[in-house]
């Protein structure tokens, strides 16, 4: 699969923080809401988000990124578009994840994470389809793939209700520019 090719940038927010994010739990569940401190953190961007021109939202289907949409984006009109290709990964693949910064995955660990990136890709192609401006709200997995499936440099892993502009330099190189 080929990402196509997009000239406009593009902005990433990771949802706000859970109990499951604070504590490393890894369980897999879909209902997880955002804690006091991930309401606090959506409120707060609130304010940058108001000022940016998003025309779509494309978003994970997960409860946690669907309350950091709604609180942070409130009194903004976009279309609201929900992606399943933009779901979190399964908590094995973050072992894998961070497995991989340590020694080489096996092949079947390779195809795993392969898998997950694939899905990913799938959603990232919904969404550039979409009118811009364009804002993605999903999960650190989604953006640990999409650091890779645009070969972005710097940190793969990004905090809870993080805001990140995405754009394309003078040589065609994905750059990232962190708004939060």
């Amino acid at each position: 699969m080929k990402i196509p090719i997009r000239k406009t940038p593009f902005y990433f927010l990771r949802h706000a923080q859970t109990d499951h994010s604070i504590y490393q739990l890894y369980d897999d569940p879909d209902e997880v809401q955002l804690n006091e401190k991930g309401i606090k953190q959506a409120l707060e961007i609130q304010s940058i988000l108001a000022h940016l021109p998003i025309t779509t939202v494309c978003s994970s289907p997960l409860l946690r990124v669907q309350q950091t949409k709604e609180i942070a984006l409130k009194n903004k009109i976009f279309k609201d578009i929900i992606l399943e290709d933009l779901r979190e990964c399964p908590s094995m693949l973050w072992d894998l994840f961070y497995a991989s910064e340590l020694r080489s995955l096996t092949i079947k660990e390779w195809e795993l994470v392969q898998e997950f990136i694939y899905r990913v890709e799938r959603g990232l192609k919904q969404a550039f389809q979409q009118e811009d401006p364009l804002l993605l709200i999903a999960h650190g997995g989604t953006y640990w793939a999409l650091y890779h499936l645009l070969q972005l440099e710097g940190n793969q892993k990004i905090n809870n209700c993080i805001l990140v502009e995405l754009f394309l330099d003078q040589q065609n190189t994905w750059k990232t520019k962190f708004i939060s």
